[in-house]
């Protein structure tokens, strides 16, 4: 009888360890769950590998897929979430985000650093480190915005490049220029005249060894 007592005993002992061992082998959904190691879905699906959705829309913390590192100190720049896409050629994307209406496809917030940030890693190519689109005729393919007083776009490049390259000619509606050809506007005589002109220094004429022409209806006149 005591026999049997003890293999019953051991049998419901093993029992139990296969099921939390079991258990272990999956989240547990509602709850926190533990984990202190890597978890790997494999596969090849047309779709999703992983597909998360939240049916929630009323409130502004829903999320469809939350990461969040709890380090406030780290020690090196790790990402809340990651994506990378072992693409060798110029298909596919580490991380897309999309949005069906007016809203926005990426959104990223920072206290002091950077809101977003894309980098070109390489020393060749002509790949731009953020690059910006619109298909529609009144809409940017990249705006900047600054309400804090500061300017809304920031170009830094090394000396002697220019900070800007444009494939268009079209005069660009309210520019105020600073300078051109690295001369203010006080360089340049006006149509309607200067003031404050300083007799010896500014001039109208040549300052090479050729003469000045002056010129009616394209003929010169004596």
């Amino acid at each position: 009888m005591l026999k049997h007592i003890l293999c019953a005993a051991i049998a419901a002992l093993a029992t139990l360890a296969f099921a939390a061992s079991a258990q272990a082998a999956y989240l547990t959904l509602g709850t926190s769950n533990a984990s202190n190691a890597t978890t790997t879905l494999t596969g090849n699906p047309a779709g999703a590998e992983l597909l998360v959705k939240n049916a929630n829309g009323a409130s502004a913390s829903a999320f469809g897929l939350y990461g969040l590192l709890t380090a406030t100190s780290p020690t090196a720049a790790a990402a809340a979430v990651r994506g990378y896409n072992s693409s060798s050629n110029a298909l596919g994307y580490g991380i897309w985000g999309s949005q069906a209406g007016a809203g926005t496809g990426v959104y990223g917030t920072a206290a002091t650093g950077i809101g977003v940030y894309g980098r070109h890693l390489g020393s060749t190519g002509t790949g731009p480190g953020v690059e910006g689109r619109s298909a529609a005729a009144g809409a940017a393919g990249v705006l900047g915005y600054n309400n804090g007083g500061g300017p809304g776009l920031s170009s830094v490049v090394n000396s002697g490049v220019p900070p800007l390259s444009v494939n268009s000619g079209t005069k660009v509606a309210n520019l105020n220029a600073d300078k051109v050809d690295n001369l203010d506007a006080n360089a340049f005589w006006k149509l309607g005249g200067n003031a404050g002109t300083t007799p010896g220094t500014d001039f109208v004429g040549t300052s090479d060894n050729k003469a000045l022409e002056l010129k009616v209806n394209g003929q010169a006149f004596a």
